[in-house]
């Protein structure tokens, strides 16, 4: 009887609490670490911030949460860093810092950061207007940037190839994104909600491009679609939701000569006031589909050259009207879009321009 108690109270022992259970599901999740967590053997301390060895040999490791809570900001605030440091060292070795990862900069109104960082997160609610990204960056992770409220501009560099889900969702003042030249995937709603977003110039690099990536982007004027979108992916085009609820869309540049229809990319979009600009010699394969048809199709060189003018009656008197190159009238030179081309009569008087 003594023997199969000892044994009921060794098995007891060796069974997980309910509190460990949560700090496993936590840590498998990628939450935050529970509080006062014990490091593993392959992150250390060092500055009042936490790091994690990714490469042994070549030194290189992640900055990521402190191992304490600081108040009710929650793990990894920090609102006092203003510059994230190149290498650490940590017991004689020099480790090279080439990933943030899980740090908040919630409030942060500037930050520096090494030029050998290739992947990074953690920005959300951040209160700079800008940032300059490291060339070598090649991540950019989920949520990223998202309600930075303050960024007005970001630069993307060449390097960059995956902007991961909800990168820069809602910001309320970014005005300004310069793609890189190599870009190859765009995340799901990773532009949704910046209104002031005035034009979307997409690098020919993209062959990947998430649901909802540019939703509501209200004040979008002009976008350039990427020429090589993958078909056999995207199969009649419907699946792609990309410019969904930019109803402002007045042009559209695609160098591709072999068009999809992209119905819920511009089911917004009034098709009659937009111009899609298109390969020379390859306007009649958009006028062939029932969809692109109903836009004003303009070839390249004629849109950046001798556009001809519509067709419109002379008027009676001298008061300057406008008209699009589908012979729309509009009430104002405010209402055309920089780089559409627009006609103005003025009595017997036409005259082409492009704004």
């Amino acid at each position: 009887m003594i023997k199969n108690i000892k044994y009921l109270l060794l098995l007891c022992s060796t069974i997980p609490t309910v509190a460990s259970f949560a700090q496993i599901a936590d840590e498998d999740l990628g939450l935050l670490p529970v509080i006062n967590r014990e490091m593993s053997s392959y992150e250390f301390s060092s500055e009042g911030m936490t790091f994690r060895i990714l490469n042994g040999d070549n030194h290189e490791v992640s900055m990521i949460q402190p191992i304490t809570q600081r108040g009710n900001e929650g793990l990894g605030y920090s609102e006092q860093i203003n510059e994230v440091p190149e290498t650490i060292v940590h017991n004689g070795e020099v480790y090279t810092i080439v990933e943030i990862n899980g740090v908040s900069f919630i409030a942060n109104t500037g930050v520096t950061l090494p030029s050998s960082l290739t992947s990074i997160s953690g920005f959300v609610n951040s209160e700079f207007e800008s940032i300059n990204l490291p060339d070598r960056l090649k991540y950019i992770k989920f949520g990223s940037f998202e309600k930075c409220n303050k960024l007005k501009e970001i630069k993307l560099p060449n390097a960059l190839l995956t902007i991961d889900d909800y990168s820069f969702n809602n910001n309320d003042k970014l005005e300004k994104i310069e793609f890189g030249n190599y870009l190859m995937s765009i995340g799901a709603n990773s532009f949704r909600e910046n209104p002031l977003l005035k034009e979307v110039i997409l690098p020919n690099s993209i062959t990947s491009i998430g649901k909802g990536s540019f939703y509501r982007c209200y004040g979008l004027t002009k976008v350039r679609l990427p020429k090589y979108l993958p078909y056999e992916l995207y199969g009649d085009g419907s699946s792609l939701e990309i410019f969904n609820s930019c109803s402002n869309i007045r042009v559209i540049e695609w160098d591709s000569k072999t068009p999809i229809d992209l119905p819920n990319s511009f089911k917004s979009v009034n098709r009659q006031r937009c111009t899609v600009v298109v390969p020379d010699g390859y306007s009649d394969e958009y006028l062939k589909s029932p969809y692109w048809s109903k836009f004003n199709i303009v070839e390249k060189s004629k849109y950046l050259t001798t556009i001809a003018s519509p067709a419109i009656e002379p008027e009676d008197n001298y008061l300057t009207k406008f008209y699009l190159m589908n012979g729309i009238q509009v009430s104002s030179e405010d209402e055309i879009e920089k780089g559409q081309p627009y006609v103005t009569v003025s009595g017997p008087t036409q005259t082409l321009h492009i704004k």
